[in-house]
Formats: structure tokens, sequence, C-alpha cells
């Protein structure tokens, strides 16, 4: 008599789902969906974040999912620190333990820096709030706290 035994080898997970990048210079903040239940083939362990610039530097984030959230459907991070006014490719990719699925891809431009000029800015501090507000100015006046 012979046994013949089927092992079912996990695959990879599907894609993030409606991944979206706005820039709020100089960060870019990133939300998306996990992949749907029925194609996540095991636990979400980790989410690979990518960002690329066009001068083809592309910097890699891991993000760790604790064994509590491997469910959670809805996902935010934000990348630090980015250059202003350029654009860059952005893509997520969900981990299992079986491996890293495809990457969902999407683009953002980060605001460019003011023209050169002169610029007022005033600080107001209230309580625990920092309020920064920068005007042209061409006459050197102070501006207004609005």
């Amino acid at each position: 008599m012979q046994w013949h035994f089927l092992i079912a080898v996990p695959t990879v997970p599907a894609k993030p789902q409606k991944l979206t990048a706005k820039e709020g210079s100089p960060v870019i903040a990133l939300s998306w969906q996990a992949p749907p239940a029925r194609d996540r083939n095991g636990d979400i362990i980790a989410y690979k974040i990518r960002y690329t610039s066009p001068s083809k530097v592309t910097q890699t984030i891991n993000v760790k999912v604790e064994a509590y959230e491997s469910r959670r459907a809805e996902w935010n991070y934000t990348i630090l620190e980015v250059q202003r006014g350029v654009k860059y490719t952005v893509e997520v990719a969900a981990a299992t333990e079986a491996g890293t699925g495809d990457y969902t891809v999407t683009e953002v431009t980060t605001t460019p820096l003011p023209p050169p000029g002169r610029y007022l800015c005033c600080v107001q501090s209230c309580m625990h709030a920092l309020d920064t507000r920068c005007i042209p100015s061409s006459r050197g006046t102070r501006p207004p706290y609005v």
C-alpha cells in the first residue's frame, strides 16, 4: 500500500487595495486597505513600503504588523522628510510567512518651496498648539495674526 500526501503550499498575499498618497510637505501621508481576507493566504506580518524619487534613489520601509492587528482592514503610514517639489513613486505590498506579494503603485508630487523673495513669518503659541504662518512682504511690515 502506498500513501500519497498532498501538501498545500501557502502562496503570497494579494496586493493591498485603494492606495492613496497625499502630500503634506515635507511628508507624504499614505493610506491603503489590506488585501481582501480571502486573498491574504495567511496572516499579514508586515507591509513593505518603497518610495522612489526621480533621481532613482529607492527607500524601503518595513512596517511590522502585530498579531492582534493582522486582520485590520485600514492602514496608514507617514513618510517623513521627503524633498519638496519632487514627484515620488510609492509602492506598498503585504507580506505573510510565505513571502511578499505584488506591490500596489501610486505617484505623488510634493509642494515646491516658495519662490525666492522676502517672507515674514509669525509664530503664535497658544497652550499646546504652535501656529506658524508665512506671507510675502515687500515693505518689511509685520503681518497681522490671523
